[in-house]
């Protein structure tokens, strides 16, 4: 969430990892999109793959944030999903309404895109 907040008024975009399933660290990673869409740095991107593989985790999660945005997903963002073998993870923020975001996370695959129940729990 402070990775989503911090970003504002753009999208901001991620990696959750971990290696049991739970994820157990954030790695926020630079938006080189125009305003309104996310696309990673793909260097920065590459070498956060490349940590999670040295360090023996797994990705986890892809996340994004949608400002002033639900947590449907757009064709772009379903696209990109087909792409990548693992959650995808939207928060939606409103900077008039912080500390209010809401989050949802999709399975997606070639064919479908199914929303899958998450509990987000404070991390200490």
């Amino acid at each position: 969430m402070a990775h989503a907040r911090a970003n504002l008024p753009n999208e901001a975009v991620g990696l959750l990892v971990g290696s049991t399933g739970r994820p157990t660290a954030a790695i926020p990673l630079p938006n080189v999109a125009r305003r309104g869409e996310f696309l990673a740095d793909p260097y920065a991107q590459f070498l956060a793959e490349r940590r999670i593989r040295d360090e023996g985790a797994q990705l986890l999660a892809i996340y994004h944030s949608h400002p002033r945005g639900g947590t449907r997903l757009s064709p772009l963002d379903v696209k990109f999903g087909r792409e990548r073998p693992c959650l995808h993870v939207v928060i939606a923020i409103d900077p008039a309404k912080l500390g209010e975001e809401r989050v949802a996370a999709y399975a997606i695959d070639s064919t479908d895109v199914r929303p899958v129940t998450v509990e987000i729990v404070a991390s200490d």
